[in-house]
């Protein structure tokens, strides 16, 4: 086993350099060690080097050229006033890796998206025109192809994200500020990490808040604008990542990347059809808490609202229903469920296991057949969701509620004593949320609490609607509370 593969990570490696380094007093007894852990330092970075040298051909520039304007970006510099400028990537740069001697690039959809013109740089300095091949926005996977490609074009070998464990070392490249062949080394903080956007103040990354599908790497690698689409590798340069966002906090940033095997199912498709197919079921799922659980069954999806005339409606799927097994596959949470649906056959007949009774003690075990079909449109999915009651607000407000998605209710004590607030004074109260609406899409639920819109407090409905129509931007700043804690998150204007 090599010195690099024996040393756990960089910080024990210089810790035992420190340790072992001779001090006044020190015996030539003493000289050994020191030489052997300066030995295992150099070993390290010596593997650093060459995964920089191995990397550095297959990573590119992407330069993007909009006449469009970017109020995201904007939204993006006013929660981070700290960081210096950068260009925007959607009429700016960002970054990408080639993927096959044909010229092919794996990048970001937020990096191409809207883009007039794309022109890619290669490590040293050559400029090519570039063409978009097919764009995921639901999962921010994006593949762009050079027009007249170069010959001598080196592809990066592409890893297992499945194999990554947590600890390991994960090394990001690309173009961060508009630097190229920029070179940063961390680790991996965590596997299948979802809900990033909707939690996370900072992001980096317009509208990340409202993908489908989420299942990231977290690591602790600096990673910054400009970073986006470029490879996060491991020791050997294998890659194992797309890089897509970082949240910016006190003590330094978080990035996420997109696993390398589900980014290479999605490109897939991209490629072969130029858009991906998935399955589509017609519920609207949360996790199950506590309270809900039945039979001792403490995870699975919970069924709040089955969509008219779907795949489940077909199946006999009822609202209250648990989801706990599709197909072959075990359902431990609505993330799962999202994940299974999405990759099992359209068409195909699926075994459904589900939990079915108000109370735990009636709950009893039902087995449904579901046909899955292909997931439609935004559009297409808001015009099957039910009629929603009317509200009691202003004309003006009644239709940018309807417009949104959610009902507004302003908050009393009563209210502020069920949720069991801390600061019942605060807020509106969400009563309401439309499946399938701007709303139900960033992430809001019933009986989350309002707080600020576009960062000014908020306490009562006509002054939520009201600072909604005031705004000039795709995607509004919201603040919520959620079961005694503070969220944040985006919401798409209609």
């Amino acid at each position: 086993m090599s010195a690099v593969l024996r040393a756990n990570n960089l910080f024990g490696i210089l810790m035992l350099l420190a340790w072992s380094w001779p001090s006044p007093g020190f015996s030539e007894e003493s000289a050994a060690p020191a030489a052997e852990a300066l030995q295992l330092v150099e070993s390290l970075q010596t593997a650093f080097v060459g995964v920089a040298e191995q990397i550095r051909r297959s990573v590119v520039m992407v330069e993007v050229e909009s006449d469009e304007r970017n109020p995201e970006l904007e939204a993006l510099q006013e929660l981070m006033p700290d960081l210096p400028p950068f260009r925007d990537p959607s009429s700016g740069t960002g970054s990408g890796f080639l993927v096959d001697a044909n010229g092919t690039i794996f990048t970001n959809h937020h990096v191409v998206q809207g883009a007039q013109k794309i022109d890619i740089l290669l490590s040293d300095g050559r400029r090519y025109p570039a063409t978009l091949v097919g764009a995921d926005p639901e999962s921010d996977v994006a593949v762009i192809r050079m027009i007249s490609p170069p010959d001598e074009l080196k592809p990066a070998v592409l890893g297992d994200s499945e194999s990554v464990r947590v600890g390991q070392f994960a090394i990001a490249v690309g173009s961060p500020m508009g630097f190229q062949n920029s070179f940063t080394v961390g680790h991996v903080s965590a596997k299948g990490r979802s809900n990033v956007g909707i939690s996370s103040p900072g992001l980096a990354a317009p509208g990340f808040e409202n993908l489908a599908y989420q299942d990231f790497l977290q690591v602790d690698t600096p990673i910054n604008p400009g970073n986006s689409g470029g490879p996060l590798i491991d020791i050997h340069g294998r890659v194992i990542g797309i890089n897509t966002a970082i949240i910016a906090g006190g003590g330094g940033g978080i990035g996420f990347s997109i696993p390398i095997n589900m980014a290479r199912s999605i490109a897939d498709q991209l490629i072969a059809e130029g858009r991906v197919r998935r399955g589509w079921l017609g519920v609207q799922p949360r996790n199950l808490n506590n309270l809900e659980s039945r039979q001792g069954v403490l995870q699975g999806a919970f069924i709040e609202t089955v969509l008219p005339e779907t795949p489940a409606a077909r199946a006999g799927l009822m609202n209250n229903d648990i989801i706990i097994k599709l197909g072959k596959e075990p359902i431990r949470s609505s993330k799962d469920l999202l994940g299974v649906v999405a990759n099992a056959p359209i068409g195909k007949e699926l075994s459904c296991e589900v939990l079915r009774g108000e109370k735990p003690s009636e709950a009893r075990r039902v087995q449904l057949l579901v046909t899955l079909e292909e997931r439609p449109g935004p559009e297409q999915r808001r015009a099957l969701t039910p009629t929603r009651p009317k509200s009691t607000e202003q004309p003006e407000s009644n239709r940018l509620s309807e417009a949104l998605g959610m009902e507004l209710k302003q908050l009393n004590q009563r209210e502020s004593r069920r949720l069991k607030r801390k600061h019942s004074g605060q807020g509106v109260l969400i009563a309401a949320v439309q499946p399938g609406s701007p709303a139900a899409a960033a992430g809001l639920q019933p009986d989350d609490v309002l707080l600020e819109v576009n960062r000014q407090r908020v306490n009562a409905p006509a002054q939520v609607y009201e600072l909604i129509q005031q705004l000039e931007r795709n995607f509004i700043p919201l603040a919520i509370e959620r079961a005694g804690e503070r969220h944040y998150l985006a919401l798409e204007r209609p």
